[in-house]
């Protein structure tokens, strides 16, 4: 049978050791008379001062393995429940879904930084790590924004031993089934994301979307891996550890939140071989700027083609070992400025207008593209018809 002086003495102020409850220490013995009269009671008692008097040695956060999502407003606070302390996170304005977030313990700040969709951030709470995920910024001109976010635990690596964990066969791994079939995913201009790949994250940032391109910057961790030009049709290959990779440009949306929609992948044998090739011909392409050889044949027809083009976008066209990217600018008084593109080389740049043309050389043969028409519209998207052949 449970002695009723060892709980009252020993697991009761076990379980008051939390600062939260010491005051509750002092009325312990109180419960002693009361309970020596309540048998039933006395035993309930016990077994709840055993099972909470274990609890007590936890600590950090009362957050979920798999993670707690929560809802919060810019310039707002949240409290998380912890075993010893609380933490409270402040959020301060959200500025194109980048803001300042700040944890404190108590009243002292015990870590602040900088939190955005592209930008997770970290802290240690009663020497337990964990990871802040803005999953969702929701801009609102009226009322406050707001964002989603998720806090799960994660540990927490040195900077020296991030750069080693990146040289291991874990990691490449991590790599390798985290892109062996595929991600797809969509960036806000001047947004970004970010990825878990093993015990590191990997952050991709675009910029502005114009003329039907972006850049697109690529970190893992707080080194740069790569920052690249790129249009829809268009990709480039780079390394994670020891693992090549291929991201690709599928399309750009012109909307009120001008997108971009990206795939990345393990590069195939096929895809190395074409990096391999372009490397013989041109040393100073390394892999984090190469172009890679989606097509075996040209997609420009030998006998020509029109195509029609949005204002601010552009077309491309898979060639043997580069990609042909013709963009244009906004449709304004009847013509257009027009550039072409060989990979990220600039080939020739004009101002059109109807019927005029533009020549230029691509992969040894020459082609000429006319512009047929011009459209503007009193609503919606402009747009230009324009024609590629081949000079015979």
């Amino acid at each position: 049978m449970f002695n009723l002086e060892v709980i009252a003495l020993e697991i009761f102020p076990l379980i008051w050791s939390n600062n939260k409850y010491q005051s509750i220490n002092s009325i312990t013995f109180e419960f002693i008379k009361y309970l020596k009269m309540n048998k039933l009671l006395y035993l309930i008692m016990a077994v709840m001062a055993l099972s909470c008097g274990n609890a007590t040695n936890q600590k950090g956060l009362n957050i979920p393995q798999e993670g707690l999502t929560f809802e919060m407003d810019e310039e707002d606070s949240y409290t998380f429940d912890g075993y010893r302390n609380d933490a409270t996170m402040d959020l301060g304005k959200l500025n194109q879904g980048e803001g300042t977030v700040q944890i404190k313990s108590g009243s002292t700040l015990s870590a602040s930084g900088i939190i955005s969709e592209s930008k997770p951030f970290t802290f240690t709470h009663d020497s337990m790590g964990y990871r802040l995920v803005m999953q969702k910024f929701n801009y609102n001109l009226i009322t406050a924004s707001t964002a989603i976010f998720k806090i799960e635990p994660f540990e927490i690596l040195s900077p020296e031993a991030i750069k080693d964990y990146h040289n291991t066969k874990a990691f490449e791994d991590a790599v390798r089934e985290k892109f062996q079939v595929g991600q797809s995913f969509e960036l806000i201009q001047r947004q970004g994301r970010s990825m878990d790949v093993g015990k590191s994250i990997l952050y991709f940032k675009i910029g502005d979307i114009t003329q039907g391109r972006t850049n697109i910057s690529i970190n893992l961790g707080e080194e740069l891996i790569v920052s690249q030009n790129i249009s829809p049709l268009q990709s480039f290959a780079f390394k994670l550890g020891n693992v090549d990779l291929i991201l690709s440009c599928d399309k750009f949306i012109d909307d009120l939140l001008d997108q971009g929609f990206f795939s990345i992948r393990v590069a195939s044998e096929d895809d190395l071989k074409s990096l391999n090739e372009r490397r013989e011909e041109d040393p100073a392409s390394a892999i984090s700027g190469s172009s890679v050889v989606q097509s075996s044949e040209s997609t420009i027809p030998k006998d020509g083609a029109s195509f029609m083009i949005y204002q601010r976008n552009s077309k491309v066209f898979i060639g043997k070992k580069s990609n042909l990217t013709i963009l244009i600018g906004d449709i304004t008084d009847g013509q257009t400025s027009m550039t072409l593109m060989d990979g990220s080389k600039e080939i020739s740049s004009k101002s059109m207008t109807n019927g005029q043309s533009i020549s230029f050389t691509f992969e040894k043969k020459k082609y000429t593209v006319t512009c047929e028409r011009l459209v503007n519209h009193a609503m919606g998207n402009d747009e230009g018809y324009f024609r590629i052949d081949p000079v015979k």
